[in-house]
């Protein structure tokens, strides 16, 4: 073939560019667009002096009929004309054909060509192509880069002028724009640009290919005025670390980071997404390319997103103190290891919630990343939003958040038509976003092809770092909104124990353990805040035990082992009724509620205000008690439970009573058949044992079987005034065959809304893991054992409590370690254990709470039923953290009840509590509280002391006590102080608003409790 002569074309599998194909797989797209790109080799261009013109694959020139062609911007140059009167044979004409145009073309059409003389390249890449032109002697086999200046050419830039031309061609017609390009100055100056290149004058072929460059950018222009914005984002995890540090994009990146764009190559920056592991790995290296690598991201030579915490973190199993300090010591690691605090937030695996935005703003992040790169979640309908925030003056800020769905640059499907993907969102008025994600040393041609046209043009976009584009970037027009829980939990629970566990042979349990661990800890700082805050004096060494002495010694109470007294104190922030022995029957005072005589002692239930105290001690000489319970006062006791609706037994039979329900325990199943409370009639609520998609040993059946529970006895264990318990036994059954022996210990205490349920499962030797149902971790999530409750309500809506709140339900599959909230017409019905992440709504109106699955032992589960409590999450929590109790010596002159932080309204509740020493006379409480509802309101805390001022924490808060000691006092607090009046301090919070106040206290460091000034009793107002 005569090279001078040479006519190239592509046959696309499309009947117009308006139709280009953008379904493809990444095969097929890799091999159409490579075979659009090739025939832009310099070499070709020069050899035909023009664009490459492209055909219908279904429709192909033919011999007799002459050559009917488009060129490569669409036009066609015999458009209505007839049969030519002297067809021109198909000699001299070349050929790229991709594979999914091959399945399009005329029978036997590619043997007539080659017949007629054509060449016929054909294959699944560019390389493979090009591989077929040299062989035919088309093209030289390498064709060595040149530099004039600042720009290296080579090869790749024609490709990448290719690849552009087909993009703004696609945008121009999908939109439905008139083209306004000058297609023959356009094909003027790539010859131009090929020629000279081959001839070697690079400094012509450079300005040629400017002109090329600005020409199609001049086209896009025409319809948009902004540009779009490309990312390109490196995924960096340990087992990569390595490739990261070599990748010649990133490092080509981080050189040119420091060069102008004088000379015309426009930057082309790089960023990495480092995860927590990552971090971790990098801190303990020292050779010089860790180093090298570090100092790029600390001199922002390489844009940079960090601070999230690690895979392992699952944040819908943690409260929302331990989620939010996860990510304070993620930022903190981060920092230290790059020695600068990352300008962006990401994680690599792991959903980021909605009300944790307020913990990462607070760490001065200028935007986020909110999306799971792991499982391909979190993007949303526009690439870059605005999320409310309350860090910031008066409560109101914002924080930018990249919510692009990602786009795998390792995969050319990806880039058949990612120009007409931007220029849409433009369209549509978004910021328009390119979020090119991949691993290191990965990238496909098409990835490469527009990093390189970005370099010379803006036409598909500026690429940016990242830091930057929250920074200097445009500002997105609409607030956007994350999810508030995981939207879809994982299906396979395997990989979701082992991210969370680092493997576990009782996942379940282990993950419950290390959610009441959790809770412990969340107590212990309770109480250490409350021990500070009376004394005075922080000491965070102290344990629960030394603090709970503390306060005892603060309010006037001497702990003594020997002690004739109880002192009980309440962490939590709602009211609790706690059973408590003393030896003798008490005075009477206003909170206790009933006393019992059991064996030696008197079993007294005492109410504890919230985040207070309750002093119970014996009648004094001479001093009746009217709540003694020998038999002299047993017509009165009975009078007064007759008159106020208490039952003088809880117990009886098979039914629990008291003064806000009455519960029936099954004799034929040793479930709950029934719960009747609240102002409806009826049976309101039900609990059984059931095994979950088991098939009977016996039958061979692979269909799952119904279980059955089958009771062996019932018996009443306790029943006195104040406490009921009844046993039921038996065995868990599927088609006859028992699965698991079980024990139900249900228990319920006077004046309490709130049913106890303890089982006890021990599976039997024929369910051994290995005959346990399923063959896939996925299909754990339906082959289990679990406590069913069913409730009246058909149309009941599950809202699980998550990291302290209340949240709307999404989907079957639950997880939520503090319960779950059945939401009824007129009445709620609260289900909690203690941290069992995993439940699952079945029908309608049943609700699972996952107990057993593959590979967990036996167990002892305790679960809690709460019938209309008006506080569910301060409930749940008050299940899993009991008042303390300290046996002391009380003098009479000591008031038996009293509060040390109030707080108002219900739906708010404290979660952390901290002391700071400001100076010899300034004391600072920092409290977190959290909003349980997804509805605004204002916080009320009351204080027994006098607060001098308040404020929100943010930050600008990030310092230490002596500068903030030193703002205080001269009134310089880095925000607006909060309202205070008659003693309380008032907060605005938003919906599943979590806020840290900070609260000043000036009175002398050494002011010792006096009996004329206990905390929040009526004697201290």
């Amino acid at each position: 073939m005569n090279s001078c002569n040479v006519e190239c074309s592509v046959l696309i599998p499309a009947r117009t560019l308006e139709d280009f194909p953008s379904d493809l797989d990444d095969c097929d797209a890799r091999s159409t667009l490579a075979a659009w790109t090739v025939l832009w080799h310099p070499e070709l261009l020069a050899a035909s002096e023009q664009i490459p013109a492209w055909h219908r694959a279904d429709s192909p020139p033919e011999p007799e009929n002459g050559i009917r062609c488009h060129d490569a911007m669409g036009t066609d140059s015999n458009a209505n004309v007839g049969p030519q009167p002297n067809p021109r044979p198909l000699a001299g004409h070349l050929f790229v054909v991709p594979k999914p145009a091959i399945n399009q073309l005329p029978d036997d059409y590619a043997d007539r060509a080659k017949s007629a003389g054509a060449v016929w390249i054909t294959g699944s890449d560019r390389k493979t192509m090009l591989d077929g032109l040299n062989q035919a002697h088309l093209i030289q086999s390498c064709l060595p880069p040149q530099t004039a200046g600042e720009r290296t050419i080579g090869v790749e830039d024609f490709f990448a002028a290719g690849f552009a031309a087909l993009q703004i061609q696609i945008m121009t017609r999908r939109l439905r724009y008139t083209s306004n390009l000058d297609q023959i100055h356009l094909q003027t100056r790539v010859v131009d640009a090929a020629k000279a290149y081959l001839a070697g004058h690079t400094s012509e072929s450079i300005e040629a290919l400017h002109d090329v460059f600005d020409s199609l950018a001049e086209e896009r222009d025409h319809y948009f005025a902004s540009d779009p914005h490309l990312i390109d984002l490196v995924l960096v995890v340990p087992s990569t670390m390595d490739r990261a540090l070599a990748d010649p994009v990133l490092q080509n990146a981080a050189e040119k980071d420091e060069s102008t764009e004088d000379e015309g190559v426009l930057k082309t920056p790089a960023n990495v997404l480092v995860d927590a592991e990552s971090i971790d790995a990098l801190a303990h290296r020292s050779d010089p390319v860790s180093q090298a690598f570090r100092k790029q991201l600390r001199e922002n030579q390489i844009g940079w997103a960090a601070g999230g915490p690690s895979s392992r973190v699952q944040f819908d199993l943690m409260d929302y103190t331990t989620a939010a300090w996860a990510i304070t010591d993620s930022h903190r690691r981060a920092s230290d290891c790059i020695g600068a605090p990352p300008l962006v937030y990401g994680r690599l695996s792991g959903d980021t919630p909605r009300d944790l935005i307020n913990a990462i703003a607070s760490e001065g992040y200028a935007g986020v990343i909110p999306l799971d790169f792991a499982a391909g979640t979190g993007h949303g309908a526009e690439a870059k939003v605005v999320l409310p925030t309350n860090v910031g003056v008066n409560g109101e800020g914002e924080i930018e958040a990249l919510t692009a769905k990602p786009i795998d640059a390792s995969s050319d499907a990806a880039f058949l038509a990612i120009g007409a993907r931007l220029g849409e969102s433009i369209d549509a008025g978004e910021i328009a976003t390119g979020l090119l994600v991949h691993w290191p040393g990965q990238g496909c041609d098409s990835y490469h092809d527009l990093r390189r046209l970005a370099s010379w043009s803006l036409s598909l976009g500026r690429f940016w770092k990242i830091g930057d584009y929250f920074t200097k970037g445009e500002r997105p027009y609409h607030q956007g909104d994350l999810p508030a829980i995981a939207s879809n939990p994982p299906s396979d629970l395997d990989t979701f124990f082992d991210q969370w566990l680092g493997g576990s042979q009782d996942p379940i349990t282990k993950s419950a353990d290390l959610f009441m661990a959790s809770s412990i800890d969340r107590q212990e700082r309770l109480m250490l805040g409350i021990s500070d805050f009376l004394s005075l004096n922080p000491d965070n060494e102290n344990s629960t035990r030394d603090s709970l002495d503390r306060i005892a010694e603060s309010v006037g109470v001497m702990p003594d082992h020997d002690g004739d007294a109880k002192l009980i104190v309440n962490a939590n922030s709602i009211p609790q009724r706690i059973a408590s022995e003393i030896s003798d029957p008490p005075a009477a005072m206003p909170h206790v509620y009933c006393v019992h005589q059991e064996r030696d002692q008197c079993v007294v239930s005492v109410d504890v205000p919230a985040i207070g105290y309750s002093v119970v001690r014996p009648a004094s000489v001479g001093e009746k008690s009217d709540l003694s319970p020998s038999k002299s006062s047993a017509i009165g006791n009975w009078l007064r439970n007759r008159f106020l609706g208490r039952s003088s037994s809880i117990a009886s039979g098979c039914s629990l009573q008291n003064e806000f329900m009455e519960v029936e325990i099954s004799k034929t199943s040793g479930g709950v058949a029934g719960v009747y409370s609240g102002g409806q009639r009826g049976n309101r609520f039900s609990m059984r044992l059931v095994a979950e998609g088991f098939n009977s040993l016996d039958s061979g059946s692979q269909s799952p079987l119904e279980s059955s529970m089958r009771c062996d006895e019932v018996l009443v264990t306790k029943s006195t005034a104040s406490e009921g318990r009844i046993e039921a036994k038996g065995k868990l059954c599927v088609g006859g065959v028992v699965v698991a022996s079980f024990v139900n210990c249900y228990s319920l205490v006077s004046g309490s809304r709130v049913l106890n349920v303890r089982t006890q499962l021990i599976r039997s030797p024929d369910f051994s893991d290995g005959k346990w149902p399923g063959n896939t971790s996925s299909s754990q999530w339906r082959n289990y054992i679990a406590a069913r409750v069913a409730v009246q309500d058909e149309s009941s809506a599950c809202r699980p409590l998550v990291r302290d709140k209340v949240h709307l339900g999404c989907g079957r599959r639950i997880v939520a370690p503090l319960g779950l909230l059945i939401d009824e017409a007129q009445r709620q019905t609260l289900v909690t254990s203690d941290g069992y992440p995993l439940h699952r709504a079945v029908g309608e109106r049943f609700y699972d709470t996952i107990l057993m699955v593959r590979g967990q032992g036996d167990g002892q589960f305790n679960l809690r039923y709460g019938f209309d409590v008006a506080q569910p999450v301060a409930e749940a929590w008050s299940g899993l953290n009991a008042a303390e109790q300290v046996s002391a010596t009380v003098k009479s002159d000591i008031a038996n009840t009293g509060w040390f932080v109030s707080i108002a309204p219900k739906e708010v509740l404290i979660s952390d509590m901290t002391v700071h020493q400001l100076d010899e006379n300034v004391v600072g409480v920092e409290i977190e509280l959290i909003a349980t509802r997804g509805k605004p309101c204002t916080a009320k805390l009351g204080f027994f002391r006098d607060p001098s001022s308040a404020f929100c924490m943010n930050a600008a808060l990030s310092m230490n006590a002596e500068q903030m000691s030193e703002d205080e006092q001269s009134g310089n607090v880095p925000e607006p102080p909060l309202r205070i009046a008659n003693d309380a301090v008032y907060v605005p919070m938003g919906g599943h608003d979590a806020c840290r106040v900070m609260v000043i206290f000036a009175e002398p460091a050494n002011l010792e409790p006096s009996n004329n000034r206990d905390p929040g009793s009526k004697e201290s107002s």
